[in-house]
């Protein structure tokens, strides 16, 4: 644990890592914290209430009802709602009546800033970038539990709806077993069908099985996926395509041209974002729009770094006077595309894509999330 928290930080890259239940325990007892509500859903959620996107109702599977997780999803807002088999619509708002007794899922988040110098063993290194290692002991993610209200009553699920699918980064090599692949290929496969958008987003798993269970059963039926660099480099290698000279524009066109299908790609670095479309799924004005939309939402939600001190950039700084404050559009051309198995016409239309980094954010935790679930909900108001 030690050797993979040490190699992380010195090559400035976001990991999280499962620990045992003492050393999770051990860590938050010894801090002062705050229970907040985070990972990819968690961001997702405290995204998708805001004023932004007010015109939809935010559902959330909740398969872990603990009152830690309850009561912080009730501080974010009371108009949440989750499955409820008992009740006549299939839903409900969720209350402290939902309340289980059961243990927390806790992800502990240790953001370390750029030019921090650490000494481990013999070395000394200087941090080159901002950004954080993640403790977690969560076996509702680990095993992946699925919420038995939502098993009952999924059915209510609609082209009204959509869908975003995080946590299967978590999950464990002995879980993945028959019935469980065939549980979660139904479970995409009605997603795919039934809502009018089904967005997957990727994250890091150490595990094989998992990389391979995640390209073969489950990204194939997204609408569109979201990654990071650190994920694109690590499924480019799952699919041997992994080039270590290659710089991220490049891979991800290696690794885009590899895939048997073509679903929308939402590609975030640091900030930058790209859109890849080879099918022209959706129109080039409504991406325009959605990269508006993420791009108002971070301006109102994150804070940036204003003399060494974290400002907020909607009310304190003049962000029409920082360039890399705004998204770069980089979008593959929709215009004549015919033969979505051809390689060369994905090859054409790769070329020139890398977007600018979006800078000064003072916290990049959850930002790739913030961004995907705008942009996926975004191309679809």
């Amino acid at each position: 644990m030690l050797h993979s928290f040490v190699d992380a930080v010195r090559n400035a890259a976001s990991r999280e890592e499962l620990v045992p239940p003492t050393l999770s325990s051990g860590i938050k007892d010894a801090f002062e914290h705050k229970l907040v509500v985070a990972g990819q859903a968690g961001f997702f959620l405290t995204n998708l209430i805001r004023p932004e996107f007010s015109q939809f109702t935010p559902v959330v599977h909740l398969p872990n009802r603990s009152a830690d997780l309850v009561n912080a999803i009730l501080e974010l807002s009371k108009d949440v709602y989750v499955f409820d088999k008992d009740s006549k619509s299939g839903l409900a708002k969720l209350t402290t009546s939902h309340i289980k007794e059961v243990a927390p899922p806790i992800h502990i988040v240790l953001e370390y800033p750029a030019d921090l110098e650490l000494k481990y063993m013999d070395e000394t290194f200087t941090i080159r970038k901002a950004n954080r290692f993640i403790f977690t002991y969560d076996p509702t993610n680990m095993e992946l539990h699925l919420d038995e209200h939502f098993l009952a009553r999924h059915d209510v699920i609609d082209k009204s709806w959509i869908a975003l699918v995080s946590g299967f980064h978590l999950l464990e090599e002995h879980i993945i077993t028959d019935e469980f692949r065939e549980q979660h290929r139904q479970l995409v496969t009605h997603l795919r069908d039934q809502t009018s958008w089904f967005h997957f987003e990727l994250a890091y798993s150490s595990i094989h099985a998992v990389r391979e269970f995640i390209l073969r059963d489950l990204m194939p039926k997204a609408h569109s996926i979201g990654l990071n660099e650190i994920e694109l480099g690590l499924f480019a290698e799952e699919m041997d395509c992994f080039v270590p000279e290659d710089d991220h524009s490049t891979r991800l066109k290696r690794w885009y041209t590899t895939l048997s299908f073509s679903s929308v790609i939402l590609f975030h670095c640091f900030g930058a974002y790209i859109a890849l479309d080879t099918e022209g799924a959706i129109a080039h004005e409504k991406y325009g729009k959605a990269f508006d939309l993420a791009e108002e939402v971070i301006i109102n939600s994150r804070s940036v770094m204003e003399g060494g001190v974290s400002v907020s950039v909607a009310s304190e700084v003049d962000h029409a006077g920082i360039p890399g404050l705004h998204l770069t559009r980089a979008l593959v051309p929709t215009a004549f595309h015919n033969d979505k198995t051809d390689r060369d016409v994905k090859e054409e239309h790769l070329a020139h894509l890398y977007a600018k980094t979006l800078k000064p954010i003072s916290s990049t935790v959850g930002l790739g999330d913030t961004i995907s679930s705008s942009i996926a909900v975004g191309i679809n108001m």
